[in-house]
């Protein structure tokens, strides 16, 4: 630290935090005696990762010194325009060099003045060796004599992410999917209730591909298989059971005042989390060097011989395009969303409505388009002529009122169309068709009861309640008050006794709970037996 250039005091500040380090053991819930490791602080410490990253920076220096020499060369990127002979991450360490006995003493020399100097030591046990193709049995042989270091074909998973990407490309990222499956199949998770299912989806589901989706660009068949997993969650679909979609993936991925759920649609997801690399929009970035090579043009296109991850990150076009502007249509409407899929999938054999056999059956025509419909709609007296408003769907329609109609248009709207859906319910099941002047009759009697509640309760809410002040006794008499509380939960009462005179001086008082049937009346009826019994015990007799 002191070659790198911090002050003494904060060096000083930091051992002491490594050498004041104390730890305790919870035995049955209970800590027990401290007591300090040989090491200092261990690997999850928070501070454990800025020192590796400080201590490491000295390694980072030697190897590029010794590059700049000659003495070692790193693997050539982006068509040799760039040389890497290490890559870091925190204690995480990958090294390059050539495949000679030469280099690789010289790597070694390296690592043995750096452990030296830092006391760092190889973990050869966690450490392993993998050469390119082109390098001969005789030179492995060799090189793993010297390094006494296992040999390993390939990475599966360098932290947590697929290490080679190849022509299987859903198989790379198929540990994502499988998490996920775990998670949601999970019976504790199952059992949650439908608020607990949507914290779920959103907190733990989608975080399990965060990650992963800030580097690479997910399989399109990839992501479709992971939509229609937690589709099926959400919808109550399990294992082999079939369960109606009410509403589609594209629905759902709205924001709630839009008519979704808010669930992330996790296509755009996916370019926003590559959007956000700081390989796109630092050039002196080593990553951005090695994708693009240092030199390369907005109007770059995906070759056939580009790797997966620059062939994944190109055609997305994430790059600053700060002197260039483009307009784009709305493209809400699309061909599936003017579909209706209810006939498709056999929920109703017909699509045409059941009452007037003319036109498809849709929730606006059902309350307010079909003629059956409006010849309720017709008697009303409140209600605005339907020549009033364009065609549009009924979400439409019912937004449209929020914005002009007062509430008791509103209040007269949502009865009607609820007891209109329930004539169209009753003539498809029970084969009853109800009079248009009966529906509105009960739809008046309906509207009736609301206006009666809500005038119940605001006469309830005007009366002012009476706050009565305590006032002493007649003199040479004696007050006792007393209240009483209902645990209704563990079927307790609470009850509370105080015993004052004429100038309100407390004489005694006296509290207690008790287990008790949880009705008031009966709490406050114990409430005064008690309060008697304390009046007698002290002999009170005015």
């Amino acid at each position: 630290m002191l070659k790198l250039g911090f002050p003494r005091d904060w060096i000083a500040l930091i051992i002491r935090c490594i050498e004041w380090v104390s730890y305790s053991i919870l035995i049955n819930e209970s800590p027990k005696k401290q007591f300090s490791p040989s090491r200092g602080l261990r690997q999850e410490d928070p501070l454990s990762p800025y020192l590796f990253i400080l201590c490491v920076e000295v390694l980072s220096t030697m190897l590029n010194q010794a590059e700049a020499k000659g003495s070692i060369l790193g693997i050539p990127m982006a068509r040799g325009r760039l040389l890497i002979n290490h890559q870091f991450f925190v204690d995480d360490s990958l090294l390059f060099c050539k495949a000679n006995e030469a280099e690789w003493r010289r790597m070694i020399h390296i690592l043995t003045m750096y452990e030296n100097a830092s006391g760092q030591r190889l973990n050869k046990a966690k450490t392993s060796i993998q050469f390119s193709k082109n390098t001969s049995k005789a030179i492995q042989e060799l090189i793993l004599q010297i390094a006494d270091i296992r040999f390993t074909l390939s990475y599966e998973l360098y932290l947590d992410l697929p290490a080679m990407v190849g022509r299987s490309r859903v198989g790379s990222f198929r540990s994502i999917f499988d998490k996920m499956k775990k998670r949601v199949n999970n019976f504790k998770i199952k059992s949650l209730s439908q608020v607990g299912q949507e914290t779920v989806l959103k907190e733990v589901v989608h975080a399990l591909s965060i990650y992963c989706m800030g580097v690479f660009k997910l399989p399109h068949s990839l992501i479709n298989q992971m939509n229609s997993i937690m589709h099926n969650f959400w919808w109550g679909q399990y294992e082999q059971e079939r369960k109606v979609h009410w509403i589609s993936m594209s629905t759902t991925g709205k924001l709630k005042k839009c008519g979704g759920m808010g669930f992330r649609d996790i296509v755009s997801f996916n370019i926003a989390m590559l959007a956000k690399q700081t390989l796109l929009h630092l050039e002196e970035f080593v990553g951005n060097k090695i994708l693009s090579g240092q030199w390369i043009s907005m109007e770059s296109r995906q070759r056939l011989q580009c790797s997966y991850l620059w062939g994944q990150v190109a055609p997305s076009n994430l790059f600053r395009q700060s002197d260039k502007c483009s307009a784009r249509g709305d493209a809400q409407a699309t061909v599936n969303s003017l579909i209706d899929h209810v006939t498709r999938r056999k929920i109703v054999e017909e699509p045409l409505c059941p009452v007037c056999l003319r036109e498809a059956e849709f929730v606006c025509h059902i309350t307010w388009d079909c003629p059956a419909a409006q010849d309720v709609w017709g008697q009303c007296s409140r209600f605005p002529q339907k020549k009033s408003f364009p065609p549009m769907s009924f979400k439409e329609l019912w937004f449209h009122l929020c914005i002009t109609a007062n509430m008791e248009i509103l209040e007269e709207f949502v009865v009607i169309s609820k007891l209109l859906w329930q004539r169209r319910n009753k003539f498809i099941f029970q084969k009853e068709f109800s009079h248009p002047s009966s529906s509105l009759k009960q739809a008046h009697g309906e509207l009736g009861e609301m206006e009666a509640l809500k005038n119940s309760r605001t006469r309830l809410q005007t009366v002012e309640q009476i706050k009565e002040k305590w006032t002493p006794p007649p003199l040479s008499s004696y007050k006792i008050n007393w209240d009483a509380v209902v645990d209704k939960t563990n079927c307790r009462i609470g009850l509370g006794v105080v015993v004052r005179d004429h100038r309100g001086l407390m004489i005694d008082a006296l509290r207690m709970n008790r287990p008790l049937f949880p009705d008031p009346l009966l709490a406050e009826a114990y409430g005064l037996f008690e309060a008697t019994k304390l009046g007698i015990q002290l002999g009170l007799s005015r």
